[in-house]
């Protein structure tokens, strides 16, 4: 089922609420991957402790332009 999904973005998303609230409920310690599927085009924390996966849908803002921090997976267009 989840190779026929269709993934797609529209920017204007902020990761940083996000890593925020992972770090103040301390899911980091509990868990050991952050996944998050986006295009992108979206703030990120400058740094971050968290093990964190990107997984770029089609049409994505580059592997370039994403935190050096994370692992980046980019999806097939």
């Amino acid at each position: 089922k989840i190779l026929n999904l269709i993934v797609h973005g529209g920017g204007g998303t902020s990761h940083i609420p996000l890593f925020d609230y992972i770090k103040e409920k301390k899911y980091h310690k509990k868990y050991k991957l952050h996944i998050n599927f986006t295009d992108g085009y979206s703030d990120f924390p400058k740094k971050s402790d968290i093990n964190t996966l990107f997984i770029l849908t089609p049409n994505n803002c580059g592997v370039n332009n994403m935190p050096q921090w994370a692992r980046i997976i980019t999806l097939g267009e």
